[in-house]
């Protein structure tokens, strides 16, 4: 999860993402140490392309979880 990507460099962060895939990360904080805030700003300053954003942020929660997912922009 993205709970303490703040303290990992910005292309160590883009290493492990390329390296084993977004189907295998999901937005998280660890509140109260870190907002979601902060940890959405760090992932949105890696200027990833939407679909791997995407799966950051919830299609890969979506599939853990068996969700069903209707994207609304």
């Amino acid at each position: 999860d993205t709970s303490y990507s703040r303290q990992i460099p910005p292309e160590q962060f883009k290493r492990i993402i390329a390296n084993h895939g977004a189907d295998k990360l999901v937005f998280a904080t660890d509140f109260p140490w870190e907002s979601a805030a902060n940890v959405k700003y760090q992932v949105d300053s890696l200027c990833l392309p939407p679909e791997i954003t995407d799966k950051i942020y919830y299609r890969t929660a979506a599939k853990l979880l068996r969700l069903e997912t209707q994207i609304i922009h």
